[in-house]
């Protein structure tokens, strides 16, 4: 058996550390290299990556042509920097000593003008290293959580923001921005003008109260409402993947009350980020991606101060090129490592001694685990362990019939009730509906369980708080009261001729009904209520709202502020029964409705949750539970058998939910830590749509008839 080195994964310093290019100074970047526009702030004496970017825009592109919006004075009329393949790297590297010859590093002439190189990496050894086309990784992680963070400090205007005294006065040196400078006030102290990319106060609060108010499902997220302080308006101790679900899900919406200028940037960086972690990705989405991150690039350099763009700013404009060459970022970043790493460090139990203390851990837990090869097999174990969330799979018995032999666990207190009348057909016709072995009307039937079923569910049946089903954990809304997580949201999407169409609605009962026979056979449904995406509806010209996340399960609550910009709107009906007002796709040039200026569309991506779930990513926050009612309908258990594209991110219902036939089908989102697949329903077709034997006719139910 033979193994090759793909390439790299390690955080930046690291990157330095392995490649022999050292990730410091202006030349910070292992992949512009010495090509590239990096300068010291004068006053704030860091090193900037502003007004780097309009290179990598076309040729045409007006940003380009712009003299006073970035650097006064200056138009941009270079290419882009060329990316070097391994051949060129090795001919430039080949004459450099290693580190095992010279037993240090060594400044070599030019190193931090024209160069970075400190070593030859010990890499270049494999025959096959430059013909790699990327040798180390860039890790998504850290560079999201960092730029996360540094837009976190300068929004909600924390100690650490990079919008400092300096930070003014560097900007009168490089920009025109005569609003921003600093002030002389009559004492001869100065002040600093605030600036429209930060919040009030009383913003900050309001954002922190949303968040801490937030609930993600179970096994999403962290409980983000510890790392949050309303008082103050700040937020403390998110780790790296707080920081990458608030970037991809929730900055949007918490950001909402900044300028339309200011929040469609941060919002177009958050939908990069979360199509780039996207479990799915197509090459034609990353060619537009790589086209559109410059875009976004330069209007965050038309806003920000020049010493917020670090080496950490610049960094995604090459991301979207890893993603086409390397594949999803889940087999990349360093999650799985770091969770890892913190594993060993929680073993130590001798300070003075910490590596043998977590080698003596470490040998202690492979041989326990070995020899749990040797034990009986009702023995429980760390390796056979199952997940928290398991389903148990599907039965061992093997029914006749399919729609019986379907994975899931129902859990918590059981409640019997009776079902009758018409909530008994119902129920009956929709698992007829979703049953394979349902055909055309014939006579002479002889499989005796395709008779039991013919003749109904018995009126007495078991409702559930909790059922899990391929992994995840569905919950009815009144068992998610007084929890940290919801875990009570579907989603439907519907296949019509009318074109997709996606459903939200919430989980009110988990309803187990049972079929006579030689052996009991038993049947999970969820009976929703649901938002409907098909009346008048309000869609947000940009914002991807909260529903667009990697899960379609958080829950919908208000937003920071409910203040709706009627300014925003164009061609608003009002519904004459509900008032509801409907928004058709403004004509903004900054809009994502009708195209972006010098931004290319993406549509019918990967990742349409960008995404999700997701992600990561749908339905805007400003959904309210109250605005949740009419009628109730049954639908199947999630299939895992079925994989769904997410559900889109510009629309949701206002309006009164409405009833339709389901069938089962989940959709795919993506986590923090990897691919994952959620449990949602697809929304029922015509009986034309269905297979093509069977003939039984769509039916919908209005309250009193079919």
């Amino acid at each position: 058996m033979k193994a090759a080195l793909m390439w790299m994964i390690n955080d930046f310093p690291a990157y330095g550390m392995l490649s022999g290019w050292m990730t410091q100074g202006k030349l910070a970047c292992p992949i512009c290299m010495e090509d590239t526009k990096a300068f010291t702030l004068k006053h704030g004496g860091k090193n900037s990556w502003f007004d780097c970017h309009r290179r990598f825009l076309d040729m045409e592109h007006p940003y380009r042509r712009q003299a006073y919006k970035f650097k006064k004075a200056t138009v941009e009329n270079e290419d882009l920097p060329a990316r070097l393949n391994g051949h060129q790297v090795w001919d430039r590297v080949k004459h450099l000593p290693k580190i095992t010859e010279v037993g240090k590093s060594i400044r070599f002439p030019g190193y931090g003008m024209t160069h970075n190189w400190t070593k030859q990496s010990i890499f270049w050894e494999l025959s096959y290293w430059k013909d790699n086309l990327v040798r180390h990784c860039l890790d998504v992680m850290h560079v999201e959580k960092n730029v996360f963070d540094n837009i976190m400090n300068i929004v909600m205007d924390t100690d650490q923001t990079k919008d400092n005294v300096k930070a003014r006065q560097d900007l009168e040196e490089y920009c025109r921005r005569h609003e921003l400078r600093l002030q002389q006030l009559a004492d001869g102290r100065w002040s600093k003008p605030k600036a429209s990319y930060t919040l009030t106060l009383p913003q900050r609060q309001d954002v922190c109260k949303w968040v801490k108010e937030l609930k993600m499902p179970d096994n999403y997220a962290s409980n983000l409402s510890r790392c949050v302080n309303v008082e103050q308006g700040r937020f403390f101790g998110m780790k790296s993947h707080d920081c990458h679900i608030f970037m991809e899900c929730l900055l949007p919406a918490a950001f909402r009350e900044l300028p339309d200028h200011v929040w469609k940037p941060l919002t177009e960086l958050s939908e990069y980020f979360r199509d780039l972690c996207s479990p799915t990705l197509r090459v034609e989405d990353l060619l537009v991606m790589e086209k559109n991150i410059p875009v976004i690039l330069c209007k965050l350099e038309r806003i920000l101060p020049p010493g917020f763009f670090d080496s950490m700013e610049h960094l995604p404009i090459h991301l979207a090129y890893e993603a086409r060459v390397c594949g999803p970022v889940q087999y990349r970043w360093m999650y799985p490592f770091e969770r890892e790493i913190g594993g060993f460090k929680r073993t130590v139990k001798n300070r003075a001694q910490v590596e043998g203390s977590i080698c003596q851990a470490y040998i202690s837990r492979e041989t326990s685990n070995f020899c749990t090869y040797y034990f009986e097999p009702h023995v429980q174990s760390r390796r056979t362990r199952v997940g928290r969330n398991d389903d148990r799979g599907e039965s061992s018995n093997e029914p006749s019939l399919s729609i019986f032999n379907q994975p899931g666990r129902v859990s918590g207190k059981c409640e019997e009730r009776w079902i009758l009348g018409d909530e008994s057909e119902a129920a009956h016709l929709h698992i007829l509906l979703n049953c394979d072995e349902v055909r055309d009307p014939i006579n002479g039937i002889t499989d005796p369980d395709l008779y039991n079923l013919s003749r109904g569910p018995k009126n007495k049946a078991y409702c559930w708080p909790i059922y899990f089903v391929n992994g995840y954990k569905f919950q009815t809304i009144e068992s998610c009261q007084g929890r940290k997580t919801d875990n009570s949201g579907v989603s439907v999407r519907e296949n019509s001729s009318d074109g997709d169409c996606d459903w939200y609605g919430k989980l009110h009962e988990i309803v187990e009904l049972e079929y006579a026979g030689e052996t009991i056979k038993r049947i999970v449904l969820f009976k929703c209520e649901w938002f409907d995406p098909t009346r008048p509806t309000v869609i947000d010209t940009v914002v991807p709202p909260i529903l667009s996340s990697p899960l379609n399960e958080i829950e919908i609550i208000d937003p920071p502020t409910q203040v709706m910009r009627y300014n925003e709107m164009d061609d608003i009906i009002e519904d004459e029964d509900e008032g509801i007002m409907d928004e058709r796709s403004s004509n903004d040039d900054e809009g994502k409705g009708k195209g972006k200026k010098g931004i290319t569309q993406q549509t019918d991506r990967g990742n349409t949750s960008s995404p999700t779930a997701p992600t990561s990513t749908s339905t805007p926050a400003t959904v309210q539970t109250s605005q949740v009612r009419g009628q109730e309908q049954f639908i199947m258990v999630p299939n895992p058998g079925y994989i769904a594209p997410p559900p889109p991110v510009q629309r949701v219902s206002h309006s009164a939910p409405h009833t339709t036939q389901a069938t089962q089908s989940p959709a795919t989102q993506g986590t923090g830590d990897g691919s994952t697949v959620v449990p949602s329903v697809s929304g029922q077709q015509s009986s034309q749509t269905q297979a093509s034997s069977r003939s039984l006719e769509t039916l919908r139910w209005d309250g009193s008839t079919w």
